[in-house]
């Protein structure tokens, strides 16, 4: 087995892949366009057919955006059904998800009955529903109630290219015999400070770690300016502050899911808006401000972070809408220990549109 590293944003925080340390991830379908963060190195890779499969971390939308961006598949199981290995009990306060990032659902499948299921001493265990994921795809899938929404979870309209897409998969889903309704999400999905709270505070945590490591304090100019600007609004926090933020991440989640209730998946656009150039998001230099930022990355990938507050299953894939073009992409999202119903229609929808068998410009799978 061959392993190697891929690009990364500094300490994972960012929507798109642009280290001051290695440079900009170019994305293999067009590299005046972002890959997407923050495993915008490992969906790059995919897409470019330099490894089949790549792990890739998903706190706010890390695996899916990358896999929006490229055009592969990019799975953020339920969080708990991947461990966080035996240094981590939860990272940002639950909010994160290991997986991979492939070409086909087959793949993710597969490598989810390699991985899921709990570590011994596990203090919130998840036991799979299903023996295997892959054997799981050969099942015949059920009629399923599946809602679908076009707008963000503020309200706003998306790009008419994210609208294609998302009409293109309602059209094939009702033509598998699924039922399709209308679905709004509730008020409290939008996203406020107490979710910066425990994202930041894990940035943080991890900067510490490295402090401890190598026994300094490091200076100025060898962190980026989000991860300086964290240090700085961490340092202002309380206890009180990251258990307020806990809690109402908890009430979030909880109504999120409430109102999925009566629905098997979700559908929704993968992003808010069409491919952003690179360079367009900064968080590296003096000129970073930190709502301007944020702000521009929500309206990026405004679907995201839903899921990994509400903690449940969901997936970036990709539709193609022409064979002229990079194929775009559509979010589906499930229920808790039911990453196998989503996988199923997932499965089906790369049936139907074939999209492993589109190839970006850079290519190196035939090598």
């Amino acid at each position: 087995m061959l392993l190697r590293k891929s690009n990364t944003p500094e300490f994972a925080g960012d929507f798109v892949c642009e280290p001051t340390f290695r440079g900009p991830t170019l994305n293999p379908w067009n590299p005046a366009l972002t890959a997407g963060g923050s495993s915008g190195g490992a969906a790059a890779a995919v897409a470019a057919g330099m490894v089949p499969i790549a792990h890739a971390t998903d706190l706010g939308g890390s695996i899916r955006i990358p896999a929006a961006r490229c055009s592969v598949f990019g799975l953020k199981p339920a969080s708990g059904l991947n461990p966080q290995g035996p240094y981590y009990a939860e990272i940002a306060g639950g909010f994160n998800s290991d997986h991979v990032l492939t070409r086909s659902v087959r793949d993710s499948a597969a490598t989810l009955d390699a991985t899921a299921g709990p570590l011994t001493g596990t203090r919130y265990q998840i036991t799979p529903k299903v023996d295997s994921f892959l054997r799981a795809l050969s099942d015949p899938v059920p009629r399923l109630r599946i809602g679908v929404c076009y707008e963000t979870p503020d309200g706003d309209d998306v790009d008419v290219a994210q609208r294609d897409a998302v009409t293109a998969v309602v059209k094939a889903l009702q033509a598998f015999g699924h039922h399709v309704e209308t679905y709004a999400y509730p008020p409290e999905a939008v996203i406020g400070p107490w979710a910066e709270t425990l994202w930041l505070m894990d940035v943080v945590y991890e900067l510490e770690n490295r402090i401890d490591e190598v026994e300094r304090e490091p200076e100025r100019n060898e962190l980026e300016a989000l991860t300086r600007f964290a240090w700085t609004y961490v340092g202002k926090q309380s206890a009180m502050d990251l258990y307020r933020a806990r809690q109402r991440a908890h009430a979030t989640g909880a109504r999120i899911m409430a109102s999925m209730q009566h629905l098997d998946l979700l559908l929704t656009p993968a992003l808010g808006c069409n491919p952003i150039r690179v360079g367009s998001l900064d968080s590296r230099t003096d000129a970073f401000d930190f709502d301007e930022w944020s702000q521009r990355g929500q309206q990026f990938a405004p679907f995201a972070y839903v899921c990994n507050v509400s903690g449940q299953p969901a997936a970036s894939l990709p539709v193609p809408l022409d064979a002229a073009t990079q194929p775009s992409a559509v979010q589906l999202a499930g229920h808790h220990r039911n990453d196998h119903v989503l996988l199923a229609v997932c499965a089906q929808l790369e049936r139907h549109f074939e999209w492993s068998t589109y190839k970006p410009p850079v290519w190196a799978g035939d090598l």
